[in-house]
């Protein structure tokens, strides 16, 4: 967030509401976790053979595991892109445009 003040201040300079700032910081963030959980997913699929060669009487291919990873990850993301939104939405116009 620290690199885009000036961006998130121009923003609110031209009339952007402090929601709108917040809502384009958290989508930031959820759009990065959905990339990193596509990705997780797909290594995951090409590795499956091995972890089953790693587990011991444990399923490699949960599906409750997978449904509570798929519930919690957004959920944290969400916790996690919340306090950066918050700080941007509250940025002074003035002094984000004349920061370095």
């Amino acid at each position: 967030m620290a690199g885009r003040t000036r961006e998130l201040g121009g923003r609110l300079a031209l009339g952007a509401a402090p929601s709108e700032v917040a809502r384009l910081v958290i989508a930031d963030g959820l759009r990065w976790t959905a990339a990193g959980a596509l990705l997780g997913i797909a290594a995951s699929a090409g590795l499956l053979r091995l972890l089953k060669g790693l587990l011991y009487e444990v399923q490699a291919l949960d599906l409750r595991v997978l449904a509570c990873a798929i519930a919690v990850l957004p959920a944290v993301a969400l916790l996690a892109a919340w306090l950066p939104a918050w700080r941007a939405s509250r940025i002074d116009p003035m002094v984000a445009l004349r920061h370095d």
